[in-house]
Parts: C-alpha cells; structure tokens; sequence
C-alpha cells in the first residue's frame, strides 16, 4: 500500500459514511441517530485528513447562497426546532454542508472518483434487487418486505418495482443517481464498456419501475452534461445513442413488456389535469405564501397546514405524518419566502452556471500526472446537479436526504475544480 492510498484511506471512509446513509436509509439504517452518527464520523474522518495534511479550509463564492439558505431555514420561524419534530434534516443538512467544506478543501481529486464508484456501485446493488424481484415476483412481498417494512401501514407501489426500498420513486431515485453516476466514469475512462454495461443495466432496473421523472429527468440531466462536456458537436452523437437505445428498448419489449409500462404512464400523465393529483398540494402553497410573502411562515409550516386541512385524512390515514409539496420551489417560497427562495436559486443555479463554465475550460488545468479526470468529475457533478434542479419540480429533493446528499457530494466536485482553478489564477498572476 502506497503512502497516498494510506493518506487517503480515511477519505474513503468518510465517503462510504456519507454516501451509505442515503442509499439504505429505508433498510439497513433505519434509524436516524444511525445515520447521523455515520455523517458525523464522516465529518471527524475528513477533519481528520485536512487538518493531517494542512489543507487550508475554503469556502468557494457559489457555496455561500447554500450556507445562507441553510441559516434561513434555521433561524427564520423555524417550526420543526420550536415543536421538537424534524431536527433529523438539519442536523443531516447543516453537517453535509461541512463534509462539502471539507471535500472541497482536499488536495488530490482521487476523492472524486471514489465518490462516482461508491454511488454507481450502491445503486448496482438496488438495480440488481430490483431485476431479481421482478425475475422472482414473489421476492419482494415475501422477504423484503416482512422484514424492512412490516411496519408501515400501506405502501405504494409494491413489488418488484420498488426493489430493496418502501417505495418505488425512492428506487427511482436510487437508480437514476446511479445512472448519472455511471455516464460520469465512462465518461473519465478510456476503457468504457464496464461502465457503459453498469449504465444499461442500471437503465434497464430503471425502465423496470415506471418512474416517469426519474427516466425523463435522468436522460435529460445525461444529455445536458454531455452537450457542455462534448459542446454542440455531441449532439449528433446523441442523436445515434437515443436511436439505438430506442431500437434496443423495442426489441427488449418482446422478452420484457414491463419496460414499456413507464411509457403507458407518460401517456396517462399527459391526459391528467391535476398534476397526478398534486395541483391542490401547490394551491396551498400559494395560499400560505400570501401570509407572507418575503420569508413565509417557517421551516416545517406546510406539514402544519397540510395536516390541518382536509386534504390530509387519506394521508394520515395510511401513516404519512409528514407531507411535503412535491414541488421544492413552491414549498420553500411557501415556507421561506422570496428570500429563501432567491437564496436557494441562487445556490442551486449559481453552481450550476459555475460548474458549466468549467466545463469549456477544463483543458486550461487539469494535472495528467496526479488527479484523477477533471472530465469524469464535471461530468458526473453537472448531471447530478441538473437531475436535482429538474426534480424539483415534481418531488421533495431538497427535504430527502436521498437526493440532497449526493447532490451536495456532487456539488463538491465542481467546487473542488473551481477552487483549484481560482487557486492557479493566483499562482500564475504571483509569478508574473
């Protein structure tokens, strides 16, 4: 073992630390002091590492509106800190923001691919369970879920379609991260087809739930890294995949029919008024902004409102103590105000604007003798992030620590390469 490998091995950990929690948090650990003892042994294993090998901290402009946000969310109403419900989120939150101080404060990109190989591979592991359950229907009622979910009153969306999870959009996401993430190493590596078989196979499991966003928004988030990756030239080359994976998907139809539920699903999407049932959930979201319209009513207030109005009854019915919008934007401007919501756009857009300039830059700086591939990482952090931005506007990315956490390693990634990058400015104007 190398004296690097060694130095980074509590890198390593602290990834898998990071990275465990939102990918098992339905199973394995299920128990939210569990998870936050994980994240904290994370944070403690990446301290660890900075402060060995004298790393300075850094906090890049475009993570600022983040911090801002999280301190908004904190300090303004803040109904889950005053009613004792939903501390998990800010304590998993606010340390997740650190680990991305601290990852971005690291001198060596190794973490980088580490952290893309961590989430392809974990979610390999629900693409695999989830084939398996669909290959063997009687799987999932009979072993899964007896013995992680026989405590929730109702789940939808059982079986096969929701794999090693409760729910079947928790393994969309699951497998869509896992196919930004795979698009993102085969991007990086010369030898692509390990990684180009992870992402069909992942692509496949995906199909398999019929989760209409997840596809739509996981494609998308795909072809929007690679046209900045590769510029307008990719295009074409797009072009010929979509056309392939379209050949490929009609004649896989004949073996498994299933893979073409998700396109039923699409057609009934587009014959529903209501948003799949989701229009009054946003007309209440306008109705508490009108309480007040520059920082809303607290951090937690929709769950309040939600509960206390008579679209709940069903919900609560079944179990669902805690409801969100299901559309990020509408419920921080509900909760949050103008205030938190410039302040979250700010963040979100203002790394994805930065991570895309780095993308036609990339060549300027990137050290062949050292880091690992600049291209893999900004590959895989501007799909992440377009995934996370899309999303939010049909699910809960922000308040799922599902999606927030690889998306806030992901950020890590374009924000590693920034301050590199800010850091070579600097070098080369000293030594002019």
């Amino acid at each position: 073992m190398t004296t690097e490998t060694q130095r980074d091995a509590p890198v390593t950990l602290a990834l898998v630390l990071l990275l465990a929690p939102p990918f098992f948090c339905q199973t394995l650990l299920k128990s939210t002091a569990v998870q936050c003892l994980s994240i904290c042994l994370a944070v403690a294993c990446l301290t660890f590492r900075v402060a060995r090998g004298r790393c300075r901290l850094s906090i890049p402009k475009p993570l600022i509106a983040f911090i801002g946000f999280f301190a908004l969310a904190v300090l303004n109403k803040n109904v889950d800190i005053v009613a004792g419900n939903g501390l998990a989120w800010f304590a998993l939150f606010g340390m997740s923001l650190v680990a991305v101080v601290l990852l971005v404060s690291l001198p060596h990109a190794g973490w980088i691919r580490t952290a893309l190989v961590l989430i392809a591979v974990f979610s390999a592991f629900h693409a695999l369970v989830t084939i398996a359950t669909w290959m063997v229907p009687d799987l999932y009622d009979r072993f899964i879920y007896p013995q992680f979910f026989s405590d929730r009153l109702t789940i939808t969306g059982r079986g096969y379609r929701s794999g090693f999870t409760a729910h079947y959009s928790t393994n969309g996401i699951y497998l869509a991260l896992g196919a930004l993430a795979s698009y993102a190493l085969a991007m990086e590596h010369k030898k692509k087809a390990p990684y180009l078989t992870l992402l069909v196979l992942i692509l496949f499991a995906l199909l398999l739930t019929a989760k209409r966003a997840h596809l739509a928004f996981g494609i998308a988030s795909i072809a929007v890294s690679f046209v900045a990756m590769r510029g307008t030239g990719g295009i074409g080359k797009l072009a010929v995949v979509g056309a392939v994976g379209i050949l490929a998907l009609f004649a896989a139809s004949f073996i498994a029919p299933d893979v073409l539920f998700v396109f039923d699903r699409f057609s009934d999407a587009m014959e529903d008024d209501t948003m799949n049932g989701r229009t009054p959930f946003y007309e209440l979201c306008m109705t508490m902004w009108g309480d007040d319209l520059l920082l809303g009513n607290g951090w937690g207030s929709y769950t309040q409102a939600f509960n206390a109005s008579l679209l709940s009854w069903s919900f609560l019915a079944r179990g669902f103590e805690t409801m969100n919008a299901h559309n990020v934007y509408l419920q921080v401007l509900a909760e949050e105000g103008v205030v938190g919501l410039g302040l979250l756009v700010a963040a979100a857009v203002g790394l994805f604007a930065a991570s895309m300039k780095l993308a036609k830059d990339r060549e300027a700086f990137r050290d062949h003798a050292s880091d690992a591939s600049i291209e893999g990482a900004l590959a895989g952090s501007l799909a992440i992030q377009a995934f996370f931005i899309m999303y939010c506007l049909t699910g809960n990315p922000l308040y799922d620590m599902q999606v927030y956490i690889p998306y806030l390693v992901a950020c890590s990634m374009s924000l590693w390469v920034y301050r590199r990058r800010r850091s070579e400015h600097v070098g080369r104007s000293q030594s002019c």
